[in-house]
């Protein structure tokens, strides 16, 4: 049986690593070490599987907050974001890499599975089998020369980057990059996406995996007339999207998961539906004519499933490329969260909830997101870890 670590490096939301427990869990029944090492170690909640290990993961020093630095410059692609967390500093990766490399000397692993783990790929490189999961966002193609532009020009000067890059590797005995993009090289990548929302769709060589959320989810039959809103308080919390909402008269259902008793009670206060748990997607797909939500790729994915029209109030280029790929489908509309406004977003919220054209061009593409659903991260996951215990 084979030796395998889940790391989970970057990233603020925990689905980077609930998403795979299951898988991890299945991996377990099956005879196969695991262990898990997370940027969050109580991710899993009081739920989890104590059978499988958890170590802390190397943290990248810019997750902390005293070492946070000031957000400067632009973001045009996924460096950017390593840099504001620390790539553009010598020694950072070099220390993150020498953390992961007394990772494996502890559990001595014969697969590494990665989701937004740059170092940890880097680390395993030429050391072990190497596999990157994850959404297409945080997955660039590593055989490219360059890094894309997604948006504008790079905040961030690539040739100091690679060579601040070079000068960690060698530091620690290892080979310097071919490019940028080699950063994120592994030995199998699993791209959990529709290649509708892949920002790297035109670029992509490796077929992509199933997106991460459950299969099942139930059609909308487009009775509906609620307004579901999925959101967040520490990025949603003060914005005027809440009283867009009220301004449009609907039912709307509402589901928080960080929200607070004060916050909870302020929505009940002016007549929102406010759910203290998660609600199931049957049930979503079987009330709404609308979602709105931060555009999460697991939330984005599932309404597309279920046939559903969306608002997108994103507030990250991840985001931001989410919602631009909803519109340029013409599957749902967007602003950004920090520009809303109380009167104009809850006409288009209005407008985007009468829009019978909408829900029948979004019911009408739901059964071509079904069919993607058959080939998933377990399957692959699964599939290699029976391969390394035969060969080994």
């Amino acid at each position: 049986m084979a030796r395998i670590l889940i790391g989970w490096e970057l990233g603020a939301n925990r689905g980077h690593i609930v998403r795979i427990a299951p898988v991890a869990a299945k991996l377990r029944s099956l005879g196969h070490d695991v262990a898990f090492a997370l940027q969050q170690v109580d991710s899993l909640g009081l739920a989890r599987d104590t059978s499988i290990p958890v170590f802390q993961a190397p943290l990248w020093p810019r997750l902390l907050a005293s070492a946070a630095m000031p957000v400067r410059g632009d973001v045009s692609t996924l460096i950017d974001i390593l840099c504001r967390l620390g790539l553009d500093k010598p020694g950072t990766l070099a220390a993150v890499m020498s953390g992961w490399d007394a990772l494996f000397s502890a559990w001595r692993p014969d697969i590494v599975v990665g989701d937004f783990a740059p170092a940890l790929m880097c680390a395993a490189h030429g050391r072990t089998v190497s596999i990157s999961a994850g959404t297409g966002f945080v997955q660039p193609p590593s055989h490219l020369d360059e890094m894309p532009r997604l948006a504008g020009e790079p905040g961030f000067d690539e040739s100091i980057v690679l060579d601040t890059i070079d000068a960690d590797l060698r530091s620690i005995g290892r080979q310097p990059l071919r490019a940028l993009p080699a950063l994120f090289a592994a030995d199998h990548h699993f791209v959990e996406t529709f290649a509708e929302v892949d920002p790297y769709d035109a670029f992509r060589v490796s077929a992509l995996c199933a997106p991460g959320i459950a299969p099942g989810v139930f059609e909308a039959s487009g009775s509906g007339d609620e307004i579901f809103v999925y959101g967040f308080v520490a990025t949603m919390g003060r914005s005027p999207l809440w009283e867009s909402l009220r301004k449009t008269g609907k039912r709307v259902r509402i589901y928080v998961p960080d929200s607070t008793p004060e916050f909870t009670a302020e929505l009940r206060r002016v007549g929102f539906i406010v759910e203290a748990n998660p609600v199931s997607w049957h049930d979503i797909a079987r009330r709404s004519r609308l979602v709105v939500s931060h555009g999460g790729h697991g939330f984005l994915c599932s309404a597309l499933l279920a046939g559903l029209p969306q608002m997108v109030t994103y507030y990250d280029l991840e985001k931001q490329l989410h919602a631009g790929a909803l519109a340029t489908a013409g599957l749902g509309h967007s602003v950004q969260l920090y520009h809303i406004d109380a009167d104009s977003f809850a006409a288009a919220i209005l407008a985007a909830y009468d829009d019978d054209a909408l829900a029948e061009r979004v019911r009408a593409v739901a059964p071509t997101f079904a069919v993607r659903m058959k080939s998933g991260l377990a399957d692959r996951l699964l599939a290699v870890a029976s391969g390394n215990t035969q060969s080994a």
